[in-house]
């Protein structure tokens, strides 16, 4: 009998040791919190030269295509914007009449190690109001783009040099990312 009392006493402290182990243990909850995250960055020069300089150049238009030119990052889908920062280019000769930014187009197209395959894109006029330039249903990180500039064409900026000299035009022009 004397065993077995000393059986049950020390299965009683066993248990007595579990159960107190057991208590020490603590739960928490682990919680991640995703944000949203954009990012744009022209990649490499800010500045786009068209250059007209023979009777060509005027009747076909001047395009300029920079590659690799807008990098992005998103976490999610994105729209990417477009717009000048006025309506017109202003030139450094004051007697230039202005050329009107919608005789601008761009174009976006897939840069190198861009594999996405839900790209949404379109030629559009630049204009002072933002316009969408492409967009996709899935981001990405370090996305490059190129981007077309097409100038006009049809001798449609024929009459804008002024004192028979070289007339430059300048305008800013404004990239933007927003969720989709």
């Amino acid at each position: 009998m004397e065993t077995l009392k000393a059986i049950v006493r020390i299965f009683a402290v066993i248990g007595t040791v579990i159960l107190v182990r057991a208590q020490l243990g603590n739960a928490l909850a682990l919680n991640i919190n995703l944000f949203p995250v954009q990012t744009i960055a022209i990649n490499g020069e800010n500045r786009v030269d068209m250059i007209y300089k023979n009777q060509a150049d005027y009747s076909n238009g001047v395009s300029v295509m920079k590659e690799n030119h807008l990098k992005i990052n998103s976490t999610g889908g994105f729209i990417v914007k477009v717009k000048a920062d006025q309506d017109h280019l202003t030139s450094d000769n004051s007697e230039a009449s202005p050329i009107q930014a919608s005789d601008i187009t761009l174009m976006a197209t897939k840069g190198t190690s861009n594999n996405l395959e839900e790209l949404i894109t379109q030629e559009v006029s630049l204009s002072q109001n933002n316009v969408d330039l492409f967009s996709s249903n899935r981001g990405g990180v370090n996305k490059y783009f190129n981007i077309q500039y097409n100038g006009a064409n049809g001798n449609k900026w024929h009459n804008k040099i002024t004192g028979g000299k070289e007339t430059n035009y300048a305008i800013q022009i404004i990239y933007s990312i927003e969720p989709k």
